[in-house]
């Protein structure tokens, strides 16, 4: 909310919602706020909320390709390439993504999501990014197994 106009356009490159004037009036401001508290609603139920270093963000679990711990800092591995930081522990985020059905801890230093892996070895999991993540000794039938059942499940294998 402002009085200045003039800051209209410039208020979206920082992400604003809305932009409004005063004076507010009331049927205007609980249009915008339900509008927000809507999508707000919308993100809780499909959105992971990170404290990244860059701030508070919002994150689509189906842009996630694998998320890494290196010295208790978590690296969110985005489809898009971007990296997001954020401290906290991998058995806490792999349960907060065990809902959506799609994530696996092949390694105790990775979480991938089963949608970006491009092929299994027994050495490594090749991630769409070309990512090779390490599979430990005797863990690749399970491994194999999830990503089969996700595939199957997802309809990307027919027989």
């Amino acid at each position: 909310m402002t009085s200045s106009p003039e800051f209209a356009v410039e208020s979206y490159r920082v992400e604003a919602y809305f932009y409004q004037l005063k004076p507010l009036r009331w049927e205007s401001f609980s249009q915008v706020m339900d509008s927000a508290l809507e999508t707000c609603a919308r993100e809780r139920k499909h959105g992971l909320i990170l404290d990244c270093k860059s701030g508070i963000t919002c994150l689509d679990p189906d842009r996630l390709e694998f998320c890494e711990v290196i010295h208790h800092t978590l690296l969110f591995h985005l489809s898009s390439g971007r990296v997001l930081e954020s401290t906290g522990s991998l058995d806490q985020l792999s349960r907060r993504l065990a809902p959506f059905g799609c994530f696996l801890r092949p390694h105790r230093s990775y979480l991938i999501h089963l949608g970006y892996v491009q092929s299994i070895s027994y050495r490594a999991v090749t991630m769409s990014s070309l990512t090779e993540i390490p599979i430990p000794r005797g863990k690749y039938n399970e491994i194999k197994n999830a990503f089969l059942a996700y595939a199957f499940q997802n309809g990307q294998v027919k027989l």
